[in-house]
């Protein structure tokens, strides 16, 4: 660790000149880091987890300079319209971190971080760009990350084997599931640069929600086309079936919010049907295994998982109490502080006999309670209340395409943590794409209308 101080000296000081003299700066590096930073731990000796704090650092230094700049030069920082919701969720977090049924304080820190570290993004998503066109070539350029990340991806798929570390999981991960039906038993999970397979998907939904949000601003974008094809790619090789799952669903919805289907209906169902055969052919000749995999993502929700999610909030709801047991509590990372390790196994093991919690309802309600429960999901029913009246003042506007992405992509992680994994909304992977993506659609409407403002 000694040895690896200096050059991470070195790495943050030219970071930070760059963002306490440009606040802006700060979202594209915290993105780079977002992206590299699993990567850097497979080839340093013991893959710290330390590593993982530098974007924090910088994500720190980014929210320092914003709030500075704003505060030096006198301006007013935007005012979402789901401002109070946020506000009362944000006070009952901080008031969880203090609940008597949590082990220790450190447990509602951890929870602090996948709660709330990120939501301040929204603010710097609606105040980084003050024209179109930056946001436009911002979007552009996250889009076209997915073709270098799909060949990062194929070259795992294939070589994850070898003795190049950067092309196999993390020492303490693993890259197979075990599907009985499947010829070969085992379907490979890619060690991926996010360290994990469903990570990748996830980034990968992002950007292809993202791309098909451009595609509605200029059609004729070979290279936004095929980044936009790779991002899907992408989900597919992840080996996670709910992001494959979603993202069919998503991209299904999004045809239905954009489309005008007396005029296009023909072309879509034409294009549909071709793109379906490709895809398939593709599929199968390469990926077999994961391709059956993926498409039993559809009757294994419908023959398993809805049963499961049943079980999971039936227990949830059994052991509910009216304020929870405290902020954090199911948090990623809980293993790591004192005493998480102990009471995990005792949670787990002694009074649940190997179960836990595992969908986000699930945790919302053995954290925060009954009362955390309804805050909690009155601030996204009425965050998607809003972003169906923004989308409603923006359907004759060319953003709407672009602001129709975001929406469906935020709606579909808020969609897999309820009713899935609580991990989806437990790291940066995640909750960065999903809180600037939020704050970047509430922007869309005011550059449509008028030029920025806020920003100079």
């Amino acid at each position: 660790m000694v040895n690896l101080l200096l050059p991470t000296i070195l790495l943050i000081l030219p970071s930070a000149f760059f963002i306490l003299r440009k606040w802006q700066s700060g979202v594209v590096l915290f993105f780079i880091f977002l992206i590299l930073e699993d990567s850097a731990r497979k080839i340093i000796p013991g893959q710290p987890s330390y590593v993982m704090l530098l974007k924090d650092i910088i994500l720190f230094l980014t929210y320092s300079s914003f709030f500075f700049y704003f505060t030096l030069n006198h301006k007013k920082i935007w005012k979402p319209p789901f401002a109070a919701f946020l506000a009362i969720l944000s006070f009952f977090l901080l008031v969880g971190i203090f609940n008597p049924n949590s082990p220790n304080l450190f447990f509602g820190l951890i929870g602090l971080r996948s709660y709330f570290w990120y939501a301040p993004l929204i603010f710097l998503g609606y105040c980084v760009f003050n024209d179109k066109e930056k946001l436009f070539r911002f979007c552009k350029i996250l889009v076209f990350m997915a073709i270098p990340l799909l060949v990062f991806a194929l070259l795992q798929y294939f070589f994850s084997n070898s003795d190049f570390a950067l092309l196999n999981a993390f020492e303490s991960g693993h890259n197979i599931h075990s599907f009985g039906w499947i010829e070969s038993g085992e379907v490979p999970l890619l060690p991926s640069v996010f360290g994990s397979g469903p990570r990748y998907g996830r980034f990968s939904m992002f950007l292809f929600f993202l791309g098909l949000g451009l595609l509605g601003l200029k059609k004729k974008d070979k290279l936004v086309v095929l980044s936009t094809t790779s991002a899907f790619f992408g989900v597919f090789l992840s080996g996670s079936r709910v992001a494959f799952a979603l993202t069919v669903i998503g991209a299904i919805l999004f045809v239905f919010l954009t489309f005008n289907f007396r005029k296009n209906i023909f072309k879509i169902i034409l294009w549909g049907i071709l793109a379906l055969i490709f895809i398939s052919l593709f599929f199968f000749s390469f990926f077999k295994d994961t391709a059956l995999f993926q498409i039993s993502a559809f009757k294994y929700f419908f023959t398993e998982r809805i049963f499961f999610i049943q079980g999971d909030f039936g227990r949830a709801i059994s052991e509910a109490i009216l304020f929870g047991n405290g902020t954090g509590t199911l948090s990623q990372g809980r293993e790591s502080i004192p005493g998480g390790l102990e009471w995990y196994e005792y949670q787990t093991y002694e009074l649940r006999q190997g179960f836990w919690f595992e969908s986000g309802l699930a945790r919302v309600i053995f954290e925060l309670g009954i009362v955390g429960a309804l805050i909690f999901y009155a601030f996204w029913v009425n965050l998607f209340y809003l972003m169906k009246k923004e989308l409603n003042d923006l359907r004759k506007s060319k953003f709407y395409y672009l602001a129709s992405g975001m929406a469906i992509f935020s709606l579909v992680m808020v969609v897999w943590y309820t009713f899935f994994h609580h991990q989806v909304l437990g790291d940066a992977v995640t909750l960065a794409p999903l809180w600037l993506a939020i704050g970047l659609f509430f922007r869309l409407k005011n550059l449509d209308l008028k030029a920025d403002s806020v920003v100079k």
